[in-house]
């Protein structure tokens, strides 16, 4: 299993709902939203982003798809969670 394998096979689902769902509407940079946006549907894009990442970040931790990942992804992993740690 190579690592793009395996990235596909853990999120390539949720990732194409993602991709697919029309009407999500993700922006949260106010300088990118439209003038009549609020600050309500801000925060609840934040929210939704929020959530989303939390599933993306699950499935990557769960203990089922972490026992499949290769090698070499999960040495680069422990890299960068040493180096956020710092």
């Amino acid at each position: 299993l190579t690592a793009k394998e395996y990235l596909v096979s853990v999120l390539g689902d949720l990732i194409r709902q993602i991709l697919d769902d029309k009407d999500l509407d993700l922006e949260i940079d106010p300088l990118k939203m439209d003038e009549m946006t609020t600050e309500e549907t801000r925060e609840n894009r934040v929210r939704t982003l929020s959530v989303l990442v939390s599933r993306l970040v699950q499935r990557i931790v769960d203990p089922a798809t972490v026992a499949t990942m290769p090698r070499e992804l999960r040495c680069l992993l422990a890299i960068l969670s040493t180096s956020a740690q710092q």
